[in-house]
């Protein structure tokens, strides 16, 4: 990880803060860091296999909300937990974290895709486009030290509420709720706003690609100049040395030479 690490959070973040302020004191001695990241992750499992069942009954949508909630839960609370107990692992939780997160992400797009409310292309295209901005992501952390854990205002958390949102949404209407077509297919609530996000994170992550392009061309090109100018410089202090020490073998041999010569005249 970086030395500095810049992180930025979403709409939430400032009342997220004085959440873990407020509780994370309390959180039982038996849920450690290691147990509330498994929480997290067996959480955005049991998310997945709820929206499954939703094809036999859409009140699951309700199981589906809750263990969003728990998702939230173990996974915000995992970091909050190890910096207030002060055993942070900072290699093994930065690696843990991320990966598990990018686990996650998999079962509750998946399982939803296997539902009737959300078709599976739109949740393949999803999924890797929120791949690709995370790579992008994590390498502008290692090569810049900036790492940004939300874009446009919308994060982790503000994607966990608008699927509680959606949720509740189609609990009191019909399930999936089709909006239109296009052709013979039907687009779906969860379909538009799935195809909503992904021209959202598509547009962000080329922005973001060729900033940190930009960027690092400027960082190395700098980095690059003052090199080559202390080459430079080092080169002329050499140059400098090396006639000083000519200069002084001249300076002897003219020495020794009139020594000598004085011996011949007596």
């Amino acid at each position: 990880m970086p030395k500095k690490e810049e992180r930025k959070g979403g709409l939430t973040w400032n009342l997220e803060q004085q959440i873990i302020k407020k509780y994370v004191k309390k959180i039982p001695k038996f849920l450690s860091p290691h147990r509330l990241t498994y929480i997290g992750v067996l959480a955005a499992f049991l998310v997945g296999v709820s929206y499954y069942l939703t094809n036999f009954s859409k009140f699951w949508l309700i199981a589906a909300s809750f263990f969003i909630f728990l998702n939230w839960f173990g996974d915000f609370f995992d970091g909050a937990v190890a910096r207030h107990r002060q055993i942070v692992q900072k290699r093994y939780g930065y690696f843990a974290d991320h990966m598990f997160d990018m686990v996650s992400v998999f079962f509750i797009v998946f399982g939803l895709g296997l539902s009737i409310g959300l078709h599976m292309y739109f949740a393949l295209a999803f999924i890797v486009g929120y791949y690709l901005l995370s790579i992008n992501t994590f390498l502008a952390t290692h090569t810049s030290g900036k790492f940004n854990m939300s874009y446009g205002h919308l994060g982790p958390t503000e994607a966990r509420l608008i699927l509680i949102a959606l949720n509740i949404i189609l609990l009191f209407f019909s399930y999936p709720l089709n909006l239109f077509s296009i052709g013979n297919i039907s687009i779906t609530l969860f379909d538009l706003s799935t195809g909503i996000l992904l021209v959202f994170i598509i547009y962000t992550f080329i922005e973001g690609f060729v900033k940190n392009l930009i960027y690092l061309k400027k960082v190395d090109s700098k980095n690059y100049s003052e090199m080559s100018l202390k080459e430079a410089l080092s080169g002329i202090s050499i140059k400098v040395e090396n006639l000083d020490i000519k200069k002084a073998k001249t300076k002897t041999k003219n020495q020794i030479k009139k020594f000598l010569d004085f011996f011949e005249l007596k």
